[in-house]
């Protein structure tokens, strides 16, 4: 080397260790081990999900889900230890009805030590979520080296995330998703690629959302074989050759041909039928409402209201890098985020209580976002601040403070939701299973569309209304006539009881044998009569509610056209005929009021209402002898039905009888 070149090395070598002597605190290399940031932020995280589960017991008195769902994967792990099956009826209802196979599998075991299924859930949960921890600090060690601070802002950020703590403690497989996910992710980046070919293979195990990462790697890996020559970082540089990452998509294809046999063989077909179902049933959803609703706003509301703008910039300097065919390692990320995100859009525009199809991103998009503040804080430290390291550290402290306190702030908010949604469910679908279980014989069929709780803690063989376990009824659950497809499918399975959501199927001409809440959302149970018991036409349930706000607004006249064109669509409704009843008689028609309620007992013979508008009209019209007949007809039915009582003793009043 010439005398120049060493000397201006030299000079180089002088003005860096200068300039390191007044780096700001975010940039300083702390003493610290990482074993203390790593330990830190997994407590955090047990913390927080111990938080929400003593919270909501500490509420309700007694332990629950935010969801129906993770009964669904507990009633397939219970009848795998107990009847050898993956079945969620014993032995007798083979079928691929877990989205996640790996997660059922994992609660399998675990029943082995532990029956009681919320424990072992949170537990489950729980323990994924701190792995999920351990696996961004690794990966957030990869980009950010030495700089702990950085390390730690993310481990902290994720540690406290509220959705992603309640996740964890609500049962699903989401959890264990987002852990495979960075572990497949770290894999990439660290260049371990037998280990990127397993915890790929088993991301689809978990969920098949996890061909979304398998594409995103690809991708990444081709870019830079083909067009991102140069690479931004050398500390992160992709050395992997072409042979290296065949060898780990054969793995993971291995894994994957395993899942796709084992869907087949219990249901034909290589994708699990909650996949079909969910595709059937949300397809026709607003694809501009996802957009704005599901992600816009989901990805910028206030917990995360400091993490958009920094993310937003770095998305800028990875479109600058990839202009200047520089490979960013941080691409791979984002490309998982938009890939999942075009997936849902196209396929199945929903994403579900809490976010949680989409919430495998958020540990990523705050993985961007803090190299995003990494590239503020750098550009204020060099160019404006010239040096000066008050400004950027005054910044990153602030932000820091800001954001963690944002979080935890919503944590509590959050929890208030979680308490409330895990009642909703003990109030109906825990409740519902636990009378099926105590009420009906052990030979009984129950339909449902909610198959979670009602199959797990009702131990009956079950019809599945939204097709997941029972998947000859998905490719019709769009059909415009799927109320009398279904009507006619219930009676030749001999079903013997039928459990609803009213919003989901409502269910008329009968009335529920048992009704654990009356408040919205209302879940009934009915005793199956084949062609007495009818699922009401989703169409006539929608002109009938437009109807109703139109009667309790004072419109009645404005809705009986409505009510009309409802039992054009579906005749055999008696709850149809009992509203146009109600709105005749409203506005004076007592004629046409006295035939719709005819109509409605006619066909609902235990109709109490029906029976007590009949004895009022004649009351009014001083027809009382009919009119002590019709109400007598309602106190048969329902002896303690108030108004009836009372019109009973005006009407005792009027012509002498008791």
């Amino acid at each position: 080397m010439s005398k120049r070149k060493q000397k201006k090395k030299a000079t180089a070598n002088a003005n860096v260790k200068s300039e390191a002597v007044n780096e700001p605190v975010y940039l300083e290399k702390f003493t610290v081990r990482t074993n203390l940031v790593i330990v830190f932020s997994v407590l955090l995280t047990v913390f927080a999900g111990v938080y929400f589960v003593y919270s909501s017991y500490q509420t309700n008195g007694y332990f629950g889900f935010p969801i129906d769902d993770p009964w669904i994967h507990l009633t397939f792990a219970k009848n795998l230890i107990e009847y050898g099956s993956f079945s969620y009826y014993k032995n007798e209802l083979a079928t691929s009805g877990s989205t996640s196979p790996l997660y059922t599998l994992f609660l399998s075991a675990t029943f082995l030590f532990h029956n009681n299924e919320f424990i072992i859930s949170y537990l489950a949960g729980i323990l994924f979520g701190s792995l999920l921890i351990y696996m961004m600090i690794k990966i957030s060690l990869k980009h950010f080296g030495n700089n702990v601070s950085f390390v730690f802002l993310v481990a902290i950020l994720a540690a406290v995330q509220p959705k992603l703590n309640l996740i964890n403690v609500s049962g699903m497989e989401t959890s264990m998703f987002i852990f495979l996910i960075a572990a497949s992710l770290f894999a990439y980046q660290s260049k371990k690629m037998v280990l990127l070919g397993v915890f790929l293979g088993l991301t689809v195990w978990c969920r098949p959302d996890g061909f979304v990462l398998w594409m995103a790697v690809a991708i990444d890996f081709i870019l830079v074989k083909t067009y991102l020559k140069k690479s931004r970082d050398n500390a992160a540089e992709n050395k992997i050759s072409n042979k290296e990452m065949l060898n780990a998509f054969f793995i993971a294809l291995a894994l994957a041909a395993a899942y796709f046999i084992f869907n087949y063989f219990l249901s034909g077909s290589i994708l699990p039928n909650t996949y079909k179902a969910k595709i059937e049933y949300y397809q026709e959803s607003d694809r501009a409402f996802f957009l704005e609703n599901d992600v816009l706003k989901y990805f910028t509301e206030a917990e995360l209201a400091g993490i958009w703008i920094p993310f937003i910039i770095y998305i800028a300097v990875i479109v600058r890098s990839f202009i200047r065919k520089e490979h960013n390692p941080y691409l791979v990320y984002f490309l998982f985020i938009i890939g999942l995100i075009l997936v849902y859009y196209i396929k199945l525009p929903f994403a579900h209580r809490f976010g949680r199809y989409l919430l495998p991103v958020l540990p990523f998009y705050i993985l961007i976002a803090i190299a995003g503040l990494k590239t503020i804080l750098d550009f204020i430290y060099t160019k404006v601040s010239k040096g000066n390291v008050a400004l950027p550290n005054i910044i990153f402290v602030l932000f820091s403070v800001s954001m963690i306190g944002l979080s935890v702030y919503y944590t509590l908010s959050i929890s208030k939701d979680y308490n409330f949604i895990c009642k909703y469910h003990n109030d109906r679908h825990v409740a519902a299973g636990k009378w099926i279980n105590k009420n009906t014989n052990e030979s009984d069929i129950i339909a449902a569309h909610d198959i979670g709780a009602i199959a797990f803690y009702g131990e009956r063989k079950i019809i599945d209304m939204a097709g997941l376990v029972t998947p000859e009824l998905a490719t019709h659950i769009n059909d415009r006539m799927y109320s009398e497809y279904m009507n006619n499918y219930l009676a030749n399975q001999k079903v013997d009881y039928i459990v609803t959501l009213r919003n989901w199927f409502e269910v008329v001409n009968d009335k529920p044998v048992f009704f654990p809440v009356n408040e919205f959302e209302f879940l009934e149970i009915f005793k199956y009569e084949p062609g007495r018991t009818h699922i009401q036409d989703k169409e006539a349930t929608i002109l009938n509610q437009k109807a109703i706000e139109l009667i309790q607004r004072g419109f009645p006249g404005e809705a009986i056209p409505y009510l009309q064109q409802s039992l054009r669509v579906d005749p055999k409704s008696s709850r149809t005929n009992f509203f146009l009843a109600v709105a005749y008689e409203a506005i004076k028609e007592f004629d046409n009021a006295k035939n719709y309620f005819s109509k409605a007992v006619e066909l609902h013979p235990d109709f109490e209402e029906a029976f007590y508008g009949l004895a009022k009209i004649n009351f009014d019209q001083n027809k009382l002898e009919e009119s002590y007949r019709f109400v007598n007809k309602c106190l048969e039915i329902n002896p303690d039905y108030i108004p009836a009582m009372q019109l009973k003793n005006s009407l005792a009043s009027s012509i002498g009888k008791e």
